[in-house]
């Protein structure tokens, strides 16, 4: 699994992400589809290297 960065979009400053099992436990129960809508999402993926930005009809490769 290839590592997972965060930045702020603005400024480019790295947003740091806490390691494995840290924080609260979480329960999941059966309920209704949650849709949300992410604006300004982007991310990496692949070797080498490419941006991929989400929308209603891209898939990455």
């Amino acid at each position: 699994m290839g590592e997972l960065i965060l930045s702020e979009v603005l400024t480019g400053a790295a947003i740091p992400i806490g390691g494995a099992a840290v924080g609260p436990t979480v329960w999941f129960h059966p309920a209704p589809p949650l849709r949300i809508r992410v604006f300004g999402l982007r991310y990496r993926q692949g070797d080498p290297s490419a941006t991929y930005t989400p929308g209603s009809s891209t898939t990455p490769p």
